[in-house]
């Protein structure tokens, strides 16, 4: 259950983050570096959740879905 919050809180993150550049270009016709940080940052929590993930499953603290073996099991027969 942690790690489905850890998920979602840098999904929510990553669109924030995608809110905040469109403002900055808004705001400043883009001009300036306010719309590069904002980006850089949502790049920095595209990768830590990537990471997050990929270890996750890795290690076994996150499991596929039951549709992902499913689809595993029906290939198997096939």
């Amino acid at each position: 259950m942690l790690a489905k919050i850890v998920i979602v809180v840098l999904f929510i993150a990553m669109v924030i983050s995608l809110g905040v550049a469109l403002r900055h270009m808004v705001k400043n016709h883009g001009r300036g570096d306010g719309t590069v940080r904002a980006l850089t940052m949502r790049v920095g929590i595209w990768v830590v959740l990537f990471l997050f993930i990929a270890i996750g499953l890795y290690s076994g603290f996150l499991s596929p879905g039951n549709s992902l073996q499913q689809g595993a099991e029906h290939q198997r027969t096939e």
